[in-house]
């Protein structure tokens, strides 16, 4: 069918605005992130506990629908290998289409694609940090678990940890803690030589870096308390004239300031006060500012101005 009959002039149409740029007079809209199955995903956070059934299985993931939304999502075929204590290969025979997986945990979502990544719910999840596995190589870390390592250097563009097998890992200054007044403060949880336990973010089988989160909101969701600084992981975590805290990046011409791992926010002078000033105050790199949205840039992550916010002088 030609993509005219399916969207004729004059159509009307749900969508949800995913970029704005007032300075561009832009507007960048989806339809697919509008539908019903999008909204649904929407509204499930990290660290929920779900149920649902096997749909499809794979090499490596188990495609599993979330019950009763109808939401797809993967699970990694090893996770539940070592939740079951089997092997792969058995695992991969033994489930069937239909099945029926309890005690599922949502451990990311892209609100771009809606794609949902799943994790096994750990026996003692009530205990303070869970279950940490131990490490044989880069290719047995899957997102969603959790492992111990040890803070070794605060590099530019965040905190290094030393995980087993010569592995490495890396937490970004956002997701060390739920309250960024701490790093701010000096009072960040990450110090030299500490033994921490960090959840699995995301692994780069290019650069071999492990992303790690000691945010408690993300290794016991259950027990964490209060969340004063929310994980924001996209634009679409923001909404216009929403008030949020991020970490000061950079101050020149005005403050870039970090408010995830790949979202940061210019602020322009004539941002920072209510009257006209000619020189800013006294920020300084990792100081905690509050922003009010107002236009957002996503841009790469640069590690050229990005002093250490954990131990400052």
């Amino acid at each position: 069918m030609d993509l005219k009959d399916l969207f004729y002039v004059g159509k009307s149409v749900n969508v949800r605005i995913t970029e704005l740029r007032p300075e561009e007079d832009k507007v960048t809209a989806s339809i697919r992130q509008a539908l019903p199955a999008a909204i649904a995903a929407e509204k499930l956070n990290v660290g929920d506990i779900v149920g649902g059934m096997v749909s499809q299985v794979h090499s490596e993931q188990v495609v599993v629908t979330i019950m009763p939304a109808q939401l797809t999502a993967l699970l990694s075929l090893s996770t539940l290998a070592n939740h079951r204590q089997t092997g792969i290969e058995e695992l991969r025979k033994d489930l069937k289409i239909g099945e029926k997986l309890d005690g599922l945990v949502v451990v990311s979502k892209n609100p771009t694609s809606g794609l949902l990544v799943l994790s096994t719910k750990r026996s003692n999840q009530s205990s303070s940090y869970g279950i940490s596995k131990n490490i044989v190589s880069f290719e047995s870390i899957t997102p969603g678990e959790i492992v111990t390592g040890k803070v070794v250097k605060h590099a530019p563009n965040g905190t290094q940890i030393e995980l087993p097998n010569g592995l490495t890992g890396k937490v970004h200054p956002c997701d060390a803690t739920d309250d960024l007044g701490l790093i701010a403060s000096g009072e960040g949880p990450l110090n030299i030589d500490d033994a921490v336990k960090c959840l699995v973010l995301k692994v780069n089988p290019h650069t071999r870096i492990i992303d790690l989160s000691t945010r408690q909101s993300r290794l016991d969701p259950e027990n964490a308390g209060e969340v004063v600084d929310r994980e924001i992981s996209s634009i679409q975590d923001l909404k216009e004239g929403q008030n949020v805290r991020g970490l000061v990046k950079n101050v020149q011409n005005g403050l870039f300031v970090a408010l995830g791992r790949s979202v940061v926010a210019r602020v322009k002078i004539r941002e920072l006060f209510d009257e006209v000033s000619h020189s800013l105050p006294s920020i300084s790199e990792a100081d905690v500012v509050v922003c009010q949205r107002l236009a957002i840039t996503i841009r790469k992550q640069s590690t050229r101005h990005w002093s250490n916010p954990f131990c400052r002088p």
